[in-house]
């Protein structure tokens, strides 16, 4: 997901990830555009190498008012449980936020999916200890806590089996982003 703005990340996103191999299951590279579907339309005559998806083609329908009652990262936020909703149902589907570089083979990723439905990243690789508050900053932890356990830069999801995680995800986005 970005917008027009951060579409050069997301060339360097795919460009990366076919260098280091790519995925198996996922031979098309899609980036949902978070601009109004004409703004879609018109990137489409001029960006080659993906497929663009605008907001009204993923099953969320107050797209409109939701771009107006959030900050753009928010709106992102509130856009990506619809997002792998829709592609969920056609099969595998993983989202690397546009920032992302891959550079070695996502091989991990294809054997976690053959395990379970829906796949997320922690945040943190530990647990914060929160019995030592002196060895953290009181706003990096309060973030830190806002923000939850799972980071939103990658999550991995296929067919029916996390089409109930991604509603509720959905749901919850929708009222508290």
């Amino acid at each position: 997901i970005a917008t027009a703005a951060e579409l050069p990340r997301a060339l360097v996103l795919r460009d990366s990830l076919a260098r280091a191999g790519g995925l198996a299951d996922t031979p098309r590279f899609r980036v949902l555009v978070a601009e109004h579907p004409a703004e879609v339309a018109r990137l489409r005559t001029r960006l080659a190498g993906f497929e663009l998806l605008a907001p009204d083609e993923i099953g969320l329908p107050g797209w409109a008012h939701l771009a107006f009652c959030f900050t753009a990262e928010e709106y992102q936020a509130v856009l990506l449980p619809a997002l792998l909703r829709t592609l969920a149902r056609r099969g595998r589907v993983v989202y690397l936020a546009p920032e992302t570089q891959v550079f070695a083979p996502v091989a991990e990723i294809e054997r976690a999916l053959d395990e379970a439905d829906l796949v997320v990243a922690p945040r943190h690789a530990a647990p914060l200890r929160v019995d030592a508050p002196m060895k953290y900053d009181a706003r990096a932890l309060a973030d830190a806590l806002r923000q939850g356990p799972f980071g939103l830069g990658f999550v991995a999801a296929q067919g029916p089996g996390s089409e109930a995680a991604l509603a509720a995800w959905q749901a919850l986005a929708e009222e508290h982003a």
